[in-house]
């Protein structure tokens, strides 16, 4: 009896240490990921910092390439990060669980956080919708998981009508594929569709950062863009959330898109010129490039002044736990 104690109490101990550190090596995928990761090293070296970059839900990686262009311009090593089932097979993509893709981006953050450590740089974290949500559990959830700073475009960290959502979903087949709105060339990484298992984990994601982030591991300085009109991201949500764990770090930039072709129509499409514009392309650059630089020229836009959809269409899927 006595033994079987402290064999469980050693083996908690040792699952607890596993979490504090890497212990010299990342960790392994989980069986069935496909996940990949492309270093996209600046032409410009040495160079002065690193970041993981980390695209959206059914987003095809690549489509991260113009942000990521601006950090390769601007001296910054890019690591993308492809997660599971996101690679053209619909199969992996059918059995992603949130679990899984938390694994493929602690992977990659070793990963980009061995090179910052080699030369002595910083690390940032660049995150659209899913892989905005997935930055800040990671750093909630994984003490070992630290970013000086976050660049996060629409981060599904509050999403609309999420009770209602998550009720519809709940009822079908976590395997049934939902068919794109549209067709956004070579916007999506499946042009099929995106099954409900993966709709199930980006929101089982998006709760546990709602209602357990890590005030101090996340309060770091971040760039947050956000389109009051936002289809899925509700900016109240995002305002709430900031406000309710006093993010005091945390600035706003409210893009004001003006549909002017297919790639625009959509609101919560905010990665590239093509889907804002050029003009506000080159602002959001900028601020991008100031705001990881530490030059504090952005001023924050107060959400509390930005027309947007009626509140109606924001629900939390729990109450926001005060701190």
């Amino acid at each position: 009896m006595r033994n079987a104690f402290f064999l469980g109490l050693s083996s908690l101990l040792i699952l607890l240490f596993s979490f504090d550190s890497f212990a010299g090596s990342c960790p392994t995928l989980m069986k069935g990921s496909d996940s990949r990761t492309l270093w996209r090293m600046s032409p410009y070296q040495p160079a002065r910092g690193v970041a993981l970059v980390v695209h959206g839900l059914n987003n095809n990686p690549a489509r991260m390439m113009s942000i990521e262009n601006v950090l390769r311009e601007n001296r910054i090593d890019v690591l993308r990060l492809s997660l599971s089932g996101h690679n053209n097979n619909l199969n992996i993509f059918k059995h992603v669980t949130a679990e899984m893709w938390e694994r493929d981006a602690l992977r990659a953050y070793c990963q980009a956080n061995e090179r910052a450590d080699r030369y002595g740089m910083p690390i940032y974290y660049v995150g659209y919708s899913l892989g905005g949500v997935i930055g800040v559990t990671l750093s909630s959830k994984y003490k070992q998981v630290h970013f000086d700073k976050m660049v996060l475009f629409a981060p599904a960290v509050a999403i609309r009508r999420t009770a209602f959502i998550m009720r519809i979903l709940s009822t079908m087949n976590p395997f049934t594929i939902i068919p794109n709105l549209f067709n956004r060339e070579n916007y999506f990484a499946n042009s099929t569709g995106t099954p409900v298992s993966a709709y199930r984990a980006t929101f089982e994601l998006a709760n546990f950062a709602n209602r357990h982030p890590n005030r101090q591991a996340i309060n770091v300085p971040t760039l947050l863009f956000i389109d009051p009109l936002d289809e899925l991201v509700s900016p109240s949500g995002i305002r709430s959330f900031i406000a309710n764990y006093r993010l005091d770090k945390w600035k706003t930039f409210v893009v004001h898109k003006r549909p002017f072709s297919w790639q625009s129509i959509f609101h919560h499409l905010l990665i590239d010129a093509a889907s804002v514009g050029q003009r506000r392309w080159y602002e959001m650059k900028n601020a991008m490039i100031d705001h990881l630089e530490g030059k504090n020229l952005i001023q924050d836009h107060r959400l509390s002044s930005t027309p947007e959809w009626e509140e109606s269409f924001y629900e939390l899927s729990d109450q926001i736990i005060q701190r």
